[in-house]
C-alpha cells in the first residue's frame, strides 16, 4: 500500500518521495442514475408544458361552456315554437273544413244568407283559434319570447365547431354533440316538409290554370 505524506502532494516509492499522482473519484452508480432520471423528468416536464401552452386557456373553455349552453337553450325554443307550428296547421285544416262542410250543408239557401251564415261560422272558429292558440302559447312558455329559425342555429354551430375543436376533451362535448344532432334532423326534416310543400303548390296552381 502506497504511503503518502500529511498533505497527500508525495507519495514514498520505497526509495524516495515522488508527487504523488492525482486522486480519481470513482463514479458511483447510484449518482449517475439520478443524473438520468432528473435529466428525464426535466424533459417530460418540458413535454407536459408544451402542451399545456397548445391548448386554449380557460376564459375560452368557459366562452364555449357559454355558447353551448345558450345554444341549449334556442334549441329548447326552437322545439316549443315548432309544437305551435303544428296547432297553427292542424287548427288552421280545422277551420277549413268546418267552414266547408257549412257551405255543402247550406247550398240550399239563397247566396245572401250563405255569405251571412259563413261570416258568422267564420268568425266563431277564427276566435276560437285565437283563444286556444294564446293558450297553448302560454302553456309552452312562449308569450314574450323570441322567435328561433333553422338557419340560426346552424350558424350557431359553424361558430362554436372551430371553437370546440381546439380542445383535446371538454365537459360540454357531449352536450354539444347532441344539440348537434337535433339540429340537423330538424333542418333535413324542414327541407322535407318545404319541398313537398312546394310540389303541393305547384301542382295546386297548375290545376287551377288548367280549368282556366
Amino acid at each position: 500500500m502506497a504511503t503518502y505524506s500529511e498533505d497527500g502532494k508525495w507519495m514514498w516509492d520505497g526509495t524516495d518521495w515522488i508527487p504523488a499522482p492525482p486522486k480519481q473519484n470513482p463514479e458511483v452508480p447510484g449518482n449517475t442514475i439520478s443524473q438520468k432520471m432528473g435529466g428525464l423528468a426535466s424533459k417530460v416536464t418540458e413535454k407536459v408544458t408544451q402542451l399545456s401552452q397548445n391548448q386554449p386557456s380557460e376564459p375560452a373553455r368557459l366562452q364555449v361552456i357559454e355558447l353551448v349552453t345558450n345554444l341549449s337553450e334556442k334549441v329548447d325554443l326552437y322545439k316549443r315554437r315548432r309544437k305551435l307550428f303544428i296547432f297553427d296547421v292542424i287548427s288552421i285544416i280545422l277551420i277549413y273544413a268546418i267552414n266547408g262542410i257549412f257551405v255543402l250543408n247550406t247550398s240550399t239557401y239563397d247566396g245572401d244568407s250563405i255569405r251571412i251564415y259563413y261570416v258568422i261560422v267564420l268568425v266563431i272558429t277564427l276566435s276560437l283559434y285565437i283563444t286556444l292558440r294564446y293558450k297553448r302559447k302560454r302553456k309552452l312558455d312562449l308569450v314574450g319570447k323570441e322567435r328561433v329559425r333553422i338557419w340560426e342555429l346552424t350558424s350557431a354551430v359553424k361558430s362554436i365547431d372551430p371553437l370546440i375543436g381546439k380542445f383535446d376533451t371538454h365537459q360540454s362535448l357531449a352536450e354539444y354533440v347532441e344539440l348537434k344532432s337535433k339540429i340537423n334532423s330538424n333542418l333535413i326534416g324542414g327541407m322535407i316538409l318545404g319541398s313537398a310543400a312546394a310540389v303541393i303548390g305547384t301542382a295546386v296552381i297548375y290545376s287551377q290554370m288548367k280549368k282556366k
